[in-house]
């Protein structure tokens, strides 16, 4: 059990057990900032999303962007996975890095980890 645990601690823990992370960024929390007022993903889900490079790799890290959500220019070089409403609409490997390295989702759901809709 990791009660009482930090989030960080149990980054860390869980870290040690997966090769692989998908990050999942979408527009929650409202700016204003001098004149422009726009959406952007967390700034926690940001540093989970550093920290997942540091640890796995750029190269086993998948951002699953909502549409229109905002990154920083720093994760320009990271693969981006981009959905309009729902996160589904990224099984069954139609995006062009799964033709690359094959879909992530189907390996996940030959393990057992995920159900993947019929």
């Amino acid at each position: 059990m990791m009660m009482g645990k930090t989030v960080i601690e149990k980054f860390e823990h869980y870290g040690r057990l997966c090769a692989f992370a998908f990050v999942i960024i979408t527009p929650d929390d409202w700016v204003e900032n001098n004149s422009k007022k726009y959406f952007q993903a967390r700034p926690n889900v940001l540093f989970k999303l550093g920290w997942f490079c540091g640890r796995y790799g750029r190269d086993n890290v998948r951002i699953l962007r909502q549409e229109e959500t905002p990154l920083p220019s720093d994760l320009n070089g990271l693969i981006t996975i981009d959905f309009n409403k729902q996160l589904e609409e990224v099984y069954g490997g139609s995006h062009p890095s799964f033709k690359k390295q094959g879909d992530p989702f189907r390996k996940l759901n030959d393990l057992n980890l995920i159900p993947l809709p019929m």
